[in-house]
């Protein structure tokens, strides 16, 4: 693999990472309050209703910048991991593929949280919303665990060398 691909993809990653810090941040609904509820009690409390909207807005912009990072951490690993043979390039869009479809849990629930705050909305979507605040978190574990064991186990392979 040529070495300007590799720096091209450490330039984006170093790029995506500043957006992670500043979008993440706002993002967070529970950033200014002391005992934070569940997303869907912010969404009915009309006390906390604005704030978890806003927050809701800034989430859109973070989820496919976390994505985005996932899914260079994944491809850096993966290409690293392939070059040394430990694993497929193939398997790597596997995980990478999964990553992305998996964020889409987190979209349903953002959207599920815009529908709650509408009192007069069904309580489907507080069902909704609950479901994917806990499923949600399967994408960016997966994401990180393949990162994490695939460069572990480069960087154990390049030290034996």
């Amino acid at each position: 693999m040529p070495s300007h691909n590799n720096t091209t993809l450490a330039v984006v990653l170093v790029v995506v990472i500043i957006l992670l810090i500043i979008t993440g941040r706002l993002a967070n609904p529970y950033r200014n309050l002391h005992k934070p509820p569940t997303p869907v009690e912010l969404a009915k409390n009309s006390e906390t209703r604005e704030t978890l909207l806003n927050a809701l807005k800034w989430d859109f912009v973070f989820i496919p910048v976390y994505t985005t990072g996932l899914v260079l951490l994944c491809l850096i690993a993966g290409r690293a991991g392939a070059r040394l043979q430990l694993v497929s390039l193939r398997f790597t869009w596997w995980i990478i593929v999964v990553v992305i479809a998996g964020v889409s849990i987190d979209i349903v629930e953002n959207i599920a949280l815009i529908k709650v705050t509408n009192p007069s909305s069904a309580t489907i979507w507080e069902s909704i919303a609950r479901f994917c605040k806990c499923g949600k978190y399967f994408s960016p574990i997966l994401g990180n665990l393949y990162f994490f064991i695939v460069g572990i186990r480069c960087l154990l392979r390049i030290g034996s060398q």
